[in-house]
């Protein structure tokens, strides 16, 4: 098995349904090359996940040159993966490949060499430099992170108190297994809670529960190798295996749900989140975990394996653990692609391994099996049987792989067979399948597909599949402008807290958007969460949620937002979310440094480190980080860097890049814009300008809930008040 990182280019989707993702650095995807199949290339099913998932696509010399050499080893009998690195250390290889394909430094074992391969800093995928890197790192707190996972742990068990939440137990299991708090790794408390959430037929658990259990040839190579423990934040449902319902066609009038006014919204997010509504586990003092808690034992591995009884509970046969994987990735995927890595993994495995292939059939040919005898003898229940109709349209669907209209047909059956026995994911494949253009309703127009999606991940919401109800939360969000809607299924969907979510119900606590009042106290709350939750796939979701929730606690630490002020535990969250690439928070570290708000030694140098780095990107905040930097070289009081030459052109530059976002400058640039004008900052003095840009940042936040720009709605007129007195 040979890993190579490669690069790949984005196309449109079709429709715009979901947000697109801006991205400031080179897309790479992590592609596996073993053993595929008879006649297929060797990435067949990557790229489909690649297409699918992440709308991708690599470049065609890339995938033709894999195939020839595919062609060369079966022909000339030789190991696929050699000749691929004989031909990439070819100094005369076309120099488009070696652009954009690398290997990874490869390990016997593909899984830690897939743990390894995520741990590399975001700000790296940014192109952060070394000395940016080291800046950063001394500000972020290891002790920080670990009492955030153990806030999230009080809290999750008191949500399992109160009322068993299966995401509660999901995310208490992925804490322990990747010793995230302070607690450490702890492989039976992690089995304990994923088998709780699996009981409760949660998808994400689905995936990880066996990720505890180890093959006998795998725990021999681990036992070798304990470097791959992750300090941080694991990565999103991180496969530590690694490679390792008939309804009538919803069309014409969006279903839509009863609501009122906004006291329903109020309602709902009361009854939906009772368990959110005790806040007093968030106090801003360190929290003791209770360590008495009962704990069920289940098998674990000896002491004498070289101590990895801390990370699987248990070591079975590798057919057996093969077997085992297969069927709980093809339920996790079958629930829905974004809530795990189930797709990706299944489709990692199935192009490299053909001991994976061949269970992958063994459980098609099982499913429909259980399908005929279901129908004859009524044995399975109508769940049960729904469940089986909803995996084996899944598998349909993946096995297709030369997207023949027969099987498309099969398994859009399946899903609607599904979806009418009560099956909500069945509802949410069907919608994809529409999206990914797997039907054969060619005379539909683009306009009228995109309803079709809508209508079905509205039943499929409905019903209580909690993706959906975060994607109709964003339809509202982004495409028709109704918090209110949007709201209403954000707040449905926080029964399953995935950081996306918490991330938005984070904004609307803290505005007040969206019919649910203003509180600080629980918008802290869910930013914490957020910071810490598992999230769905980033081509949901079109950003970090994690680097935005922890931006957001900076934020409100620095100014007491839901929590006292606190700047040292501010700077620490700005360097967190810097760390994952978070050109705001480069910033906002920058300014804590030079205002010398903390305790940390003062190093005007690394402020302009960071400026300058954020004001090279093309990112928005460009024009704020060069504004701050002409004002730290205009400082007479800095003697050392004072450069009003320098300062000038820092000025030139945040000018000319807010004149040309003007016609939608929000107050904070506005504000910026007014100060040059009005000193003559990069610009010609013009007060009357100056005078317009304060007015227009005022207008702006009177019409608006956001919190941001009111704050600087208040320092603009404060500023545009003293300019008409001195006029």
């Amino acid at each position: 098995m040979k890993l190579i990182r490669c690069r790949y280019n984005q196309f449109d989707n079709g429709h715009g349904l979901l947000p697109r993702t801006s991205l400031e650095h080179d897309l790479l995807v992590d592609i596996y090359i073993g053993q595929p199949g008879q006649g297929c290339h060797p990435l067949a099913f990557q790229l489909r996940w690649l297409k699918e998932v992440r709308h991708g696509q690599i470049d065609s010399s890339i995938l033709d040159a894999l195939k020839k050499l595919l062609q060369l080893a079966i022909g000339h009998d030789l190991p696929l993966e050699r000749l691929i690195n004989h031909f990439l250390n070819n100094p005369h290889i076309d120099g488009r490949i070696q652009h954009s394909i690398q290997f990874i430094n490869h390990n016997d074992d593909p899984i830690l060499q897939h743990f390894y391969n995520n741990q590399s800093g975001c700000y790296q995928q940014l192109g952060m430099n070394q000395d940016i890197d080291r800046i950063i790192d001394q500000f972020v707190s290891n002790d920080f992170i670990k009492w955030a996972y153990d806030k999230a742990i009080t809290i999750y068990k008191q949500q399992i108190n109160e009322n068993d939440s299966p995401h509660a137990h999901y995310q208490l299991g992925y804490i322990y297994h990747y010793g995230l708090s302070s607690n450490g790794m702890d492989a039976n408390k992690a089995f304990k809670y994923y088998r709780s959430a699996v009981n409760k037929n949660h998808p994400g658990a689905q995936f990880m529960l066996y990720q505890l259990y180890s093959s006998q040839k795998r725990s021999h190579t681990l036992s070798n190798c304990h470097n791959c423990y992750i300090q941080h934040h694991s990565p999103r449902d991180q496969s530590t295996d690694g490679l390792p319902s008939t309804i009538t066609a919803v069309t014409g009038t969006l279903c839509n749900p009863t609501i009122n006014n906004n006291n329903n919204i109020e309602q709902l997010s009361d009854n939906c989140n009772g368990h959110f509504n005790n806040l007093t586990c968030l106090d801003t003092q360190n929290i003791t975990v209770n360590s008495t808690t009962t704990v069920t034992t289940f098998p674990t591995l000896n002491d004498n394996n070289n101590d990895l009884s801390h990370r699987y509970v248990k070591v079975i046969d590798d057919i057996q653990l093969i077997e085992l994987k297969v069927k709980t990735y093809v339920i996790a995927a079958a629930s829905g692609k974004g809530y795990t890595d189930a797709y990706h993994q299944l489709s990692i495995v199935y192009d490299i391994w053909p001991e994976w292939r061949d269970a992958v059939h063994r459980l098609h040919s099982q499913l429909l099996e259980i399908i005929s005898h279901g129908n004859q003898s009524n044995q399975q229940t109508q769940h049960q049987l729904a469940d089986t109709y909803n995996q084996l349209g899944f598998l349909t669907l993946f096995l297709n792989i030369d997207n023949t209209e027969v099987d498309n047909k099969k398994a859009l059956l399946y899903f609607n067979k599904a979806a009418a026995l009560g099956n909500p994911s069945g509802y949410y494949n069907i919608a994809e399948m529409y999206s990914l253009g797997y039907t054969t309703d060619i005379t539909l127009d683009e306009e009228e597909r995109d309803m079709i999606i809508i209508n079905y991940r509205c039943c499929a919401a409905e019903h209580g599949h909690h993706l959906s109800q975060f994607l109709m939360g964003l339809y509202y969000t982004h495409y028709q402008e109704d918090l209110i809607k949007s709201s209403y299924y954000f707040i449905r969907s926080l029964q399953y807290g995935y950081a996306a979510t918490l991330s938005y119900m984070t904004f609307y606590y803290l505005h007040g958007w969206g019919g649910v009042k203003q509180d600080f106290h629980r918008a802290y709350l869910y930013c914490l969460l957020s910071a810490t939750a598992n999230d769905y796939d980033f081509s949901i979701t079109g950003k970090d949620n994690r680097s935005e929730a922890y931006d957001m606690l900076g934020y409100m630490h620095e100014h007491g937002l839901g929590v006292e002020i606190n700047y040292q535990t501010s700077l620490q969250c700005y360097a967190q979310a810097a760390r994952f690439g978070n050109l705001q928070s480069c910033c906002c570290l920058a300014k804590l440094i030079e205002k010398r708000k903390t305790n940390v030694d003062h190093h005007l140098s690394h402020s302009i480190q960071l400026y300058k780095f954020a004001a090279t990107s093309s990112s928005c905040v460009q024009g704020y980080a060069n504004y701050r930097l002409g004002k730290l070289y205009r400082n007479n009081q800095y003697v050392d860097i004072c450069d009003q030459q320098l300062a000038a052109s820092y000025f030139e530059q945040a000018c000319s890049f807010y004149q040309q976002i003007l016609e939608t400058a929000r107050p904070a640039q506005l504000y910026h814009m007014g100060i040059m004008y009005q000193y003559g900052y990069g610009t010609d003095m013009n007060k009357a300008t100056a005078s317009e840009c304060y007015k227009n940042a005022i207008n702006q936040s009177q019409q608006s809930k956001n919190i941001f720009d009111l704050y600087y709605s208040k320092k603009a007129k404060k500023r545009y008040e003293q300019l008409n007195i001195q006029t």
